[in-house]
């Protein structure tokens, strides 16, 4: 279990339901969208970050079943891994398995990679959450610019002064 803790893994190989927590930010359908359209392209790029539903069920958070949308019973949190960054990637990989079975196509991906929230200090789950949405942004319009400077760097109709910048280290997932 110690190394499950600093590697990515599959949820399907955790043998773990996965919830959310209630409070967290809403599924905002313009963002899921986006999230589905990337995962059609690219498949999932980045994991989602989990704790142990037990864990976070100790910190009086709420659990929500992400497939019924129920609460978790109590004594059935140990069955569940908490989702606390990546709520839309997860919904928009599982919307893609519903179009999948409906449309019998593959966009979806067949496992959902995760990894458990590094926490060396101990902070508590509602921080974690607080920290990760505060440190999330949303791309302007001179992020895309920059973005297309660098897949497109020979490419005479973007401005000379985007091509040596640098894509923000951060983004909205």
């Amino acid at each position: 279990k110690k190394d499950m803790i600093t590697n990515i893994i599959s949820i399907n190989e955790l043998g773990k339901k996965v919830a959310f927590v209630n409070g967290n930010r809403a599924i905002n359908k313009k963002n899921l969208k986006q999230k589905m359209d990337s995962i059609k392209e690219c498949g999932q790029l980045t994991p989602i970050i989990i704790v142990n539903g037990e864990e976070a069920a100790k910190e009086g958070l709420i659990l929500v079943d992400c497939e019924t949308k129920n609460a978790v019973p109590a004594n059935e949190v140990a069955d569940y891994v908490v989702d606390i960054e990546g709520q839309h990637r997860y919904t928009a990989i599982m919307e893609l398995r519903k179009l999948d079975e409906k449309n019998n196509s593959s966009f979806a991906p067949n496992d959902i990679i995760a990894m458990y929230a590094q926490n060396p200090q101990g902070v508590k789950i509602k921080k974690l959450i607080s920290e990760l949405n505060r440190t999330s942004i949303v791309w302007d319009g001179k992020d895309y610019i920059t973005g297309a400077a660098l897949c497109n760097p020979n490419n005479e109709l973007l401005p000379v002064s985007y091509t040596h910048l640098t894509l923000p280290t951060t983004s909205r997932v």
